[in-house]
């Protein structure tokens, strides 16, 4: 996800896509309050 720097958005949207597995639930921002 975004705050974990050892598997990043981008690597986990590649390895989807190389596996052929669909996602349950689109991407989406999300924040952590009060640490927006």
């Amino acid at each position: 996800g975004d705050l974990d720097s050892r598997n990043p958005v981008t690597s986990t949207m590649y390895s989807l896509r190389l596996l052929r597995l669909k996602e349950k639930t689109p991407w989406y921002g999300w924040y952590i309050t009060p640490f927006e």
